[in-house]
């Protein structure tokens, strides 16, 4: 019996990680909510750039474009809703964006506590995050 429930323990502990289901705590929620604002004001989504906003760099290489090719490149490549979240290290999360019609290929927002402040541009591994799914809302 200990054994069953030590091996119960283990299961759940491997599905909170790498793609597993749990509720959200406040905290992941809110970098969630951040980082989905975020993009849509961005630009990444597929409504693209408000035309009532400044288009400010938020990727790393944003600063060698003009401001017009970056509100071209960036429309339509994230979806508008997280498919999860990752912890990068203490106070920093990824929210992780699909491609839209690439179910295999995602882009991360770089979130520091609640704060939405980076889109990634590195290309992150799934398979190598400790992640979990964000529910559909």
């Amino acid at each position: 019996m200990r054994l069953f429930i030590l091996f119960i323990a283990i299961a759940l502990t491997a599905c909170a990680s790498h793609g597993g289901v749990r509720e959200l705590t406040v905290k992941e929620l809110s970098a969630v909510q951040s980082s989905e604002a975020f993009i849509a004001r961005h630009g990444y989504t597929a409504e693209g750039h408000p035309t009532n906003l400044p288009v400010e760099n938020v990727e790393v290489l944003d600063p060698l474009a003009s401001r017009q090719d970056l509100v071209k490149w960036r429309r339509g490549t994230m979806e508008s809703k997280a498919f999860g979240i990752a912890k990068a290290a203490p106070g920093v999360s990824w929210v992780l964006f699909r491609w839209p019609g690439e179910p295999d290929d995602f882009r991360a927002v770089r979130v520091e506590e609640t704060t939405a402040v980076q889109v990634v541009h590195s290309r992150l591994v799934l398979d190598e995050l400790d992640w979990i799914h964000v529910p559909v809302h």
